[in-house]
C-alpha cells in the first residue's frame, strides 16, 4: 500500500499518538505523520500492549511529541 499523511490536528488516530509503537515518520515540517494506513504497532496506554492499526482510534489519544502543533 501507499503511504499516507496523517495531521495530528485533524486525524486523532494511532499513526499520531504518543503511545504508538509502529513505523512511521514525520513529514519535512514535522506537523504531520507518513505511514502506511495499514501498518500495525503496539499501543501502550495500557499495562499490555495492544496490536493496532495506524488508523485505529481511541479515548486514550495523546498528540506524539515529535510532531509540531
Amino acid at each position: 500500500m501507499g503511504k499516507n499523511r496523517f495531521s495530528a490536528r485533524q486525524w486523532h488516530n494511532c499513526a499520531t499518538c504518543q503511545f504508538w509503537v509502529g513505523l512511521r515518520e514525520w513529514d519535512a515540517f514535522q506537523n504531520a505523520v507518513v505511514t502506511d494506513g495499514m501498518e500495525c504497532g503496539n499501543c501502550t496506554t495500557k499495562d499490555k500492549p495492544r496490536r493496532k492499526y495506524a488508523t485505529n482510534t481511541c479515548i486514550g489519544w495523546t498528540p506524539w511529541t515529535q510532531l509540531t502543533s
